[in-house]
């Protein structure tokens, strides 16, 4: 029997607990079935792939303080009003303070949870109606003896307690806006509020609580971005699209949509915040190094024309392990032009890869792009990379020259030292290279470095093969005057040679 069938039939109360407990039971545990079954005029949508990453977050991760990252319109909020919900239903809370950016946005919010617990026919033919007395705006109780307390960014959340209970649950939902994350002063007065305040009325004795925090990044420097970091909070970190643009959401926006918002972002330059609000990437502002305004794309069949003279390298930054929770590999292809001293990035692999997958994925760009030099960072990874790496390209019978590169200074100099080839123009993309491109517009903010770090190596790799960027830049006018003189010189007679032979 259906849901809907369940509700439309004359069971009672006690039937149909009975005859839903399989249903309850899933319920119980899991925020998705929970909206799925009482919630479905809201959940009417499928849910995609990163949902699960949230659901996962809010129900089974095995640390108190758990974090999201996520960007607006994929119906985050939707998702913590049904988590909320279940935590009272089942009776799993009973203290929960739900915080955000105003007291009046928190409490619009909480008034949607109690319009659900007075409105719903089937959360109340299932639980039962849990109005009571105490029904304020301010704080209201529920009749199976959970409180609910809504407060603004800054409010007084201290000594908050119910029949001595401290709060057993604080979800904080986008907490940031433009104006709070506007200065360092504002942006360090909520972070100190958060740490002093909000993170201190649990229990800090008891494993009895939980602490969610679920916002949009605004800012790089914002105390979601910061708490990101920290190893005590449980994090995940949720992107509309991935780095070619296309929706990790289709069933909330699709590949068109997203394009045209990317092409909106570029004509007004603010691609920086559709990386933060769409991405929830952290674009460093203030300090930032890199601008989208300094990439340029290289034309393919242009790039043709000059194939003769350029010569093709590729780059490895390889992980130390492929776990989970390890660092990217980074392997990259790019193409010097000794006329010009122009580098083109000509493709990108990136991810958690075996030692077997990277020899693959180096073999395949050598092969593709005709490469004669591999250039591998090395550091502490001589034996993992350099001679096994050497055995299989000479199984596969593939010669080329390996340069190993020592990482020199900080990785964040390192990365930091193409900015001005970037802004004079001599390195130019192709349509792969946009993960790079995430990444040095993030620096040196950003969570992932490993394409940047890789190819930051083209300048060490250069220097080491005697490559100067930006050489002495010479026309197509000034290659075919070189050519007439050459044929000037041959049809010269030198009388010394007048009885000579030449060749």
């Amino acid at each position: 029997m259906s849901v809907n069938e369940l509700l439309t039939g004359r069971l009672s109360k006690a039937e149909l607990k009975a005859a839903m407990a399989p249903v309850l039971d899933r319920c119980m545990d899991s925020t998705r079935e929970f909206a799925l079954t009482f919630l479905p005029e809201t959940f009417f949508r499928p849910f995609s792939v990163p949902h699960e990453k949230i659901f996962f977050l809010m129900d089974e991760s095995k640390k108190q303080k758990r974090l999201m990252i996520a960007p607006r319109g994929i119906g985050k909020s939707s998702i913590t009003k049904a988590f909320i919900l279940r935590r009272i239903e089942f009776g799993l809370s009973k203290c929960v303070v739900y915080i955000s950016a105003s007291g009046e946005l928190a409490t619009n919010f909480c008034e949607n949870i109690k319009q659900e617990l007075e409105e719903n026919e089937l959360l109340l033919k299932v639980f039962g109606p849990q109005k009571t007395a105490k029904w304020s705006q301010d704080r209201w109780v529920t009749k199976n003896g959970a409180i609910v307390i809504p407060r603004g960014a800054g409010q007084q959340v201290r000594g908050l307690l119910f029949k001595h209970i401290r709060p057993d649950l604080v979800v904080i939902d986008d907490l940031d806006n433009e104006l709070s994350v506007a200065t360092p002063e504002l942006r360090m007065k909520t972070m100190k509020w958060l740490q002093g305040s909000v993170l201190n009325i649990v229990d800090r004795g008891s494993d009895d609580y939980m602490i969610l925090h679920i916002g949009t990044m605004l800012h790089e420097d914002s105390a979601i971005a910061r708490q990101a970091k920290d190893e005590a909070w449980d994090s995940e970190t949720i992107a509309i699209c991935d780095d070619n643009y296309k929706s990790n959401f289709p069933e909330f926006m699709g590949d068109a949509a997203i394009a045209e918002e990317v092409a909106q972002h570029r004509r007004m330059g603010t691609m920086d915040v559709f990386a933060r609000e769409y991405m929830s990437i952290p674009m460093a502002s203030e300090d930032r190094m890199f601008d989208y305004d300094m990439f340029r794309q290289y034309d393919e069949a242009a790039l043709g024309q000059v194939a003769r003279r350029l010569e093709h390298f590729v780059l490895c930054d390889p992980a130390k392990t492929h776990e989970e929770y390890s660092c990217d590999t980074a392997v990259g292809c790019g193409a010097f032009d000794w006329r010009t001293g122009k580098v083109y990035g000509r493709d990108l692999a990136l991810g958690k890869m075996t030692p077997e997958e990277l020899y693959e994925s180096i073999y395949s760009m050598i092969q593709r792009y005709n490469a004669r030099i591999v250039g591998v960072e090395v550091t502490s990874l001589n034996e993992f990379i350099t001679r096994p790496l050497k055995d299989y390209l000479l199984a596969k019978r593939c010669y080329v020259q390996i340069v190993e590169l020592q990482a020199r200074g900080r990785k964040d100099d390192r990365i930091r030292a193409l900015q001005p080839y970037y802004k004079a123009g001599m390195i130019e993309h192709s349509p792969a290279m946009k993960p790079l491109e995430h990444q040095l517009v993030a620096h040196p903010h950003g969570r992932r470095k490993d394409a940047a770090d890789m190819w930051a190596y083209i300048v060490e790799l250069l220097d080491l093969s005697g490559r100067v960027f930006g050489g002495a830049e010479r026309g197509e006018d000034d290659e075919e005057d070189l050519e007439a003189k050459y044929r000037e010189l041959e049809s010269r007679e030198d009388p010394e040679l007048a009885e000579w032979r030449v060749a």
